[in-house]
């Protein structure tokens, strides 16, 4: 079924972008079409949903961004090819996701690189994190914007884990992106990537026993149902955003592109006070739901997390990110 619906999703962005024309260009505006994964009750909708709205407003109606939620155009593997290829404009994902196209994307997936939001929002909106946008530009073919933080990931799991060695042997399920199955190595667990459209199957097969994301996407898909245990480990952050062909970024003018940029900050910002205002109320509802919320010793975490290899074409910018005050 999986399968199919990718498929369909292909098949659907291609027919869209032969009836809109190659970049989607009309002739009275700009239109832009949005995959994601989120359900339309979700935050990353929600977030997108503020995306368009501002990027409107700011253009005066130029400017017409449609969003395809609930991965109706396929996995966001088929989305990013799908970008790559110009039958689509955009993706709202993590950086992490261009990870088999580019070692950047590993960046999210260093443990423990943040120290808290405010560290992240540093990071990103300075001149380092410019740099890292535009080298991630140039170097894979995908533009990111208003980068953007959901709160750390955290684990929902179908074992108790009140110290790192709790972790060890455990299967679970981490993205296919090679930094991640590596940082998730490091921490003793036996990481098993499957698609993020198949984890809740995978978990209540049993074929994983748990998975990793922030809260509001374990709250948002209702890994709940299928996960005993909610377990705080705080151990990564990813760098959310609105992630779009380099190419067909260029052909925007550049007043289409600030008001772009404009758009993207404002839903970055929203979504940090979703985040703060709405965590703690989530993780309650989730315990009311009938899960363990488990907050571990953390320092076996970050001890173990250090023995994990870094990608050397990465490790500079971990080193600089690190030393931002």
């Amino acid at each position: 079924m999986m399968k199919r619906r990718g498929i369909l999703g292909v098949i659907a962005a291609a027919a869209l972008a032969a009836g809109l024309g190659g970049n989607a260009m009309a002739a009275d505006g700009l239109e832009i079409r949005l995959g994601s994964i989120s359900p339309v009750e979700g935050a990353d909708y929600k977030a997108a949903a503020t995306f368009a709205e501002r990027a409107a407003e700011l253009s005066d109606g130029a400017i017409k961004v449609t969003i395809f939620p609930n991965s109706s155009l396929g996995t966001y593997k088929e989305m990013l090819e799908q970008i790559r290829a110009g039958a689509l404009e955009g993706i709202y994902e993590s950086m992490g996701i261009v990870g088999p196209w580019h070692p950047l994307g590993g960046l999210e997936a260093v443990p423990y690189l943040y120290r808290d939001a405010d560290h992240f929002f540093r990071v990103w909106r300075s001149d380092l994190g410019e740099e890292v946008l535009e080298a991630l530009a140039a170097e894979s073919n995908f533009r990111l914007i208003g980068p953007a933080f959901r709160g750390f990931r955290q684990m929902s799991v179908n074992r108790n884990v009140e110290k790192v060695e709790d972790l060890d042997g455990m299967k679970l399920r981490v993205p296919a992106i090679p930094a991640y199955v590596e940082a998730w190595r490091a921490l003793g667990v036996s990481p098993t990537p499957v698609a993020f459209e198949e984890v809740y199957t995978a978990i209540q097969q049993g074929v994983v026993e748990g998975q990793e994301n922030p809260i509001g996407l374990i709250y948002d898909h209702h890994f709940n149902e299928v996960s005993d245990y909610l377990v705080l480990s705080n151990h990564m952050a990813e760098t959310l955003g609105f992630i779009f062909n380099e190419a067909w970024w260029k052909e925007l003018s550049d007043g289409q592109r600030e008001i772009l940029a404009q758009a993207a900050t404002a839903s970055a910002d929203w979504y940090r006070a979703y985040t703060e205002e709405n965590e703690q109320r989530m993780i309650d509802a989730l315990a009311e739901k009938g899960m363990t919320v488990v907050r571990p010793e953390l320092d076996g975490f970050v001890e173990r997390a250090r023995t994990a290899e870094i990608d050397p074409a990465i490790a500079p910018w971990v080193e600089k990110m690190r030393a931002v005050e």
